[in-house]
């Protein structure tokens, strides 16, 4: 019998306009181990943070884009689960591809502003700390130390400032100032990133990034950064059919090495899974007409790719489903498909990808309570429900999939915790939101299987 966990989604989403893809900073042009951003350049591109740039380079000097900080922020906080917010600023139509990041941040006050947001403007040092802790929760304070030009940092920016070099999360730069009104470069967003994941995760990284050489470094170099989640797409689903009793956690369960993915591969908004979407085109499937996919050498390399963070030795891949990238998948395929939907086609690439991949490894699939209770991609004007297929419908290929590919799949009903229920257990529990601890995962487990009502067990 498989044991089971479900565990949390990424927080971690790609800036839209870096669409390239690398697994490690290594591969980068202009990015080499001796620089002191390496680590945290590292950490960026393998957990999707954010991402480099076609060309194969970091460009790490580069500034950072007030809305390509508000979209790297907001998801750090939310990953793919983002609620709603109305427009926040004159500046911001709506329509832009960062207007509901930035909306989110005006209504929770994350990134400073005024009356306007201004996108386009580089963010600045002080703001991207106070952006930072908010979305970390650490509380600014009056009594840590500060920096030697404690006296050029805005009045709402100095008390995060100065908790943040308490906690660790900055540094700054060699004679002692922090430079607050400076545009923030992409290696110190990154190093930032990971600093303040380090400063609030309970436990080391399942797959340890090397720590940076420490040179001239503006920011303090993490030791060891959280295991976040490149993001592959998994969604199954199943009428729920109700359990007496939950599954039991054995402790034997503890010992097994666990890894957790968001299902965030074909989010529409995910700018850095553009050559995932383009090799999903019609072209690169085959014998659709007979309602089956096959898996070609696009797909293989494409999934392979994404799934590479995975560290060798894992017993456990585990996938939980959530809403965002329902509402905003891209339809693949010929969108016309009813016998076997695009989406579905695509899972089972991502699946057959895990497989080769990752021979050794159990595959579990959660479903997100909401696609159960069709409040997404089903709903009126939804992708699925205007080409006439139903959530049954489409529970049964989901079924079938995962019996193909001796996958697990969890259905989860509705009131099953959402991840921002997950989320929020997790921060209340003093542990990383996507690294736990062996205590942890065991009582997380414990709880999510309290809310289990269907198991399927290949």
């Amino acid at each position: 019998m498989k044991k089971i966990i479900a565990a949390a989604l990424s927080a971690a989403v790609a800036v839209s306009a870096l669409t390239f893809v690398s697994v490690s900073a290594a591969d980068y042009t202009d990015v080499s181990e001796s620089d002191w951003f390496f680590a945290a350049v590292n950490a960026a591109t393998e957990h999707s943070w954010f991402a480099g740039y076609e060309d194969n380079s970091f460009k790490p000097q580069n500034s950072i884009t007030r809305a390509e900080a508000a979209k790297v922020l907001v998801s750090y906080k939310y990953g793919g689960v983002l609620p709603d917010a109305q427009n926040a600023y004159p500046d911001v139509s709506g329509a832009e591809w960062y207007a509901p990041f930035v909306n989110i941040s005006g209504a929770e006050d994350i990134i400073p502003s005024g009356d306007e947001f201004l996108p386009a403007e580089p963010i600045t040092r002080e703001d991207t700390v106070v952006g930072m802790l908010k979305v970390l929760g650490i509380a600014p304070s009056d009594t840590a130390e500060g920096f030697a030009d404690d006296g050029e940092i805005s009045d709402y920016a100095i008390g995060y400032v100065k908790a943040a070099r308490k906690e660790g999360v900055i540094d700054g730069y060699n004679d002692g100032s922090f430079g607050p009104a400076r545009p923030v470069t992409r290696a110190e967003f990154a190093q930032i990133l990971m600093n303040g994941y380090s400063a609030v995760s309970s436990s080391p990284t399942s797959s340890p990034i090397p720590t940076a050489t420490p040179s001239p470094s503006p920011e303090a170099t993490a030791a060891a950064s959280p295991t976040a989640t490149p993001a592959p797409t998994a969604d199954p689903n199943a009428t729920p059919t109700p359990s007496p009793s939950p599954v039991p956690i054995t402790e034997s369960f503890k010992e097994k090495s666990i890894y957790i993915m968001g299902d965030n591969m074909l989010g529409q908004n995910k700018g850095w899974l553009q050559p995932v979407k383009d090799d999903l085109a019609p072209e690169s499937m085959t014998d659709k007409a007979s309602g089956t996919y096959t898996f070609s050498t696009v797909n293989s390399n494409t999934y392979a790719n994404a799934l590479s963070s995975v560290p060798e030795g894992t017993d456990y891949l585990i996938i939980m489903g959530g809403r965002y990238e329902w509402e905003n998948s891209r339809p693949i395929g010929d969108e016309t498909s009813v016998v076997d939907s695009e989406f579905t086609g695509a899972f089972r690439s991502f699946i057959n990808a895990a497989k080769l991949r990752l021979p050794d490894t159990s595959l579990i699939i959660v479903t997100p309570p909401n696609i159960a209770n069709s409040k997404t991609g089903f709903t009126e004007g939804g992708i699925y429900n205007t080409r006439g297929l139903s959530i049954a419908d489409y529970a049964e290929r989901m079924r079938m999939i995962c019996e193909e590919t001796d996958t697990l799949m969890i259905d989860l009903n509705s009131e099953c915790w959402s991840v921002s229920d997950m989320r929020n257990y997790l921060k209340e529990e003093n542990m990383s939101m996507l690294v736990m601890n062996e205590d942890g995962i065991s009582r997380v487990a414990e709880l999510m299987t309290e809310h289990l009502i269907e198991i399927n067990k290949k």
